[in-house]
């Protein structure tokens, strides 16, 4: 489990308990189960966007405040939209990484090539003696 997906569920648990709030409560509010709702604040489940709007919404708390990369660890990732109006730069940003990775793959094979000569050279040398 990621240490931010479980400081976020923390807070929010801590947050809930200074309210004075139940997990059964606050299930109850999500329509889920406690036993559900116990995993979530406990960080096993990830959260869809919607429940973490509720549970925020409830605990009266402004996202805005709360820390954007442990947001995107809870919140479970069929809720991320990729905003189409970044779509070329990250087609731009994968030809890069392709390219890379053709360059790594050309270096590997060289670096063996190399490799597999100095092998051959110890063992002519090994010979010799």
């Amino acid at each position: 489990m990621e240490i931010q997906k479980i400081k976020l569920a923390q807070q929010i648990r801590s947050i809930r308990e200074y309210k004075g709030y139940s997990q059964e409560v606050l299930a109850q509010h999500l329509g889920i189960s406690q036993q559900a709702y116990q995993k979530i604040e406990s960080g096993i489940t990830r959260l869809s966007k919607e429940r973490f709007l509720k549970i925020t919404k409830y605990l009266e708390l402004e996202v805005s405040k709360m820390n954007i990369h442990q947001l995107e660890e809870m919140i479970s990732p069929y809720d991320k939209i990729i905003d189409p109006s970044n779509l070329n730069e990250l087609r731009k940003e994968i030809k890069s990484i392709k390219k890379d990775l053709q360059s790594l793959k050309k270096l590997n094979v060289n670096i063996l090539k190399i490799l597999e000569r100095v092998q051959q050279e110890m063992v002519k040398k090994s010979i010799e003696l």
